[in-house]
């Protein structure tokens, strides 16, 4: 059977946090120095305790933030809960895959957009699922079974996991937010530090139809994404990563290692193992 091991769940890896402590620096520190130039200007000891406070509120705050990272990032997409009897196949497939893979079973979301895409988020045992309403119109049952799959991939090797973490504290709060610039580019070094591999996509791609058995399922999902235009509404230069297909996987990617497989690419080396 195609599994991963439980333990993928519940990992936290070295990587996130050390982007987790600079980023508490890197926000922290030019308070800090106010701070101590007022700690010498006036010789106020109580300015010391500001001092010793203001790292530790940031680090509470940056992680409360990463705690509560789904339902976050599903308010930003526009997503809405599926029901079952709106979307029997989704469902079903959803129940199939994860019992597959050996995940717990996802939540079902949907958003109203006609590109076709779909993205898996994770919050510690919360696991959810996204697709857009272009891909469940425009699936037949073996190309939603392949893309799903892949979501179901994401989830157990951890790449949902991260992209999620990533988004939430750094893409939503900064990229694509108001933040000064400076803040924007560390975002974006730090999601290149998080998401990591250069090659997720080919590689979730490869598991996915190992856990089918049918390449011809995502090849042709991913052709009709090709086809039909994979750009949602909701997608920003933040949440790019998130995608089964980044929205600017046909141009420069927005962050460091994001979407460096073309989607032709991902279709061709699919082709070259049917």
């Amino acid at each position: 059977m195609f599994s991963y091991a439980e333990e993928q769940s519940e990992r936290i890896p070295k990587q996130r946090v050390h982007v987790f402590l600079i980023t508490t620096l890197v926000i922290a520190l030019p308070v800090m120095l106010l701070l101590a130039m007022l700690v010498l200007l006036t010789g106020s000891g109580w300015l010391i305790f500001g001092l010793i406070l203001v790292p530790v509120i940031v680090a509470g705050y940056l992680f409360m933030s990463a705690k509560d990272r789904v339902d976050p990032v599903l308010e930003s997409l526009n997503a809405v809960a599926s029901e079952y009897s709106d979307n029997p196949r989704f469902h079903n497939l959803v129940e199939s895959l994860s019992l597959e893979v050996g995940v717990i079973e996802p939540e079902c979301y949907v958003i109203e957009d006609n590109a076709v895409n779909g993205l898996a988020l994770k919050e510690d045992r919360r696991n959810v699922v996204v697709l857009t309403t272009g891909a469940l119109e425009t699936f037949g049952l073996a190309q939603a079974e392949g893309f799903i799959a892949e979501l179901m991939v994401r989830l157990a090797n951890g790449s949902a996991d991260d992209s999620t973490f990533a988004y939430s504290l750094f893409g939503l709060r900064f990229v694509d937010s108001g933040s000064p610039e400076f803040l924007k580019r560390y975002a974006q070094w730090a999601t290149g530090v998080i998401i990591g591999d250069d090659d997720r996509e080919l590689l979730a791609d490869r598991q996915a139809v190992l856990l089918t058995s049918y390449p011809p399922g995502l090849t042709a999902a991913l052709n009709k994404a090709l086809d039909g235009g994979f750009v949602p509404k909701s997608a920003t230069k933040g949440n790019d990563y998130l995608w089964v297909v980044p929205p600017t996987t046909d141009s420069a990617a927005m962050t460091p290692k994001a979407a460096k497989a073309g989607l032709g690419l991902r279709v061709d080396v699919l082709a070259s193992d049917i």
